[in-house]
């Protein structure tokens, strides 16, 4: 069940909110198939309004991954965000800064490309305290941005393919 983990992933990777994660735990009978009783006893628990909700379903969700697919978190993360980006359900720009990220945390499996490019991107000109004091500058770093996500976006893209071939590996 890769949704499972791709679910997973999202939630410890900070994209999906602990209250949608709680919905889709309610919803997804696969769950039953997939984990013991005593994990899928413990995702039901999981209660948002808890002291502390947040960590502990974060340490829960982060040992079942675990369990079930040892040491491959940042692998599927990366996969997961390479294919993102070359379907174009993930933002070549943002895609570029979590595999940089990843690369940054010890994924030095990644290729080194995301590094240069998230740098490039960190290059932006840096927003003033009041756009709309500087509508003129505001309409300047708009158009900085958006040409610098087109030149990017081809050499990202080639970086993801190079990054889902090494996972191939």
């Amino acid at each position: 069940m890769a949704t499972v983990w791709m679910t997973f992933d999202r939630f410890l990777a900070g994209e999906l909110p602990l209250d949608e994660l709680v919905d889709w735990i309610a919803a997804t009978p696969a769950l039953a198939d997939l984990l013991a009783p005593d994990e899928r006893r413990r995702l039901q628990l999981i209660d948002p309004a808890a002291p502390n909700a947040f960590g502990d379903a974060t340490t829960c969700i982060a040992a079942i991954y675990e369990a079930h697919r040892p040491g491959r978190v940042a692998r599927d993360r990366a996969e997961r965000i390479a294919r993102g980006m070359l379907a174009g359900t993930i933002d070549c720009a943002a895609g570029t800064r979590a595999l940089a990220r990843l690369r940054g945390q010890g994924a030095d499996w990644i290729p080194d490309a995301f590094t240069g490019l998230a740098a490039a991107l960190d290059d932006l000109p840096q927003p003033s305290a009041d756009p709309l004091a500087d509508a003129s500058g505001f309409a300047a770093r708009v158009a900085a941005a958006l040409e610098l996500g087109r030149r990017l976006r081809a050499p990202a893209l080639v970086a993801a393919h190079r990054l889902l071939d090494r996972l191939k590996e």
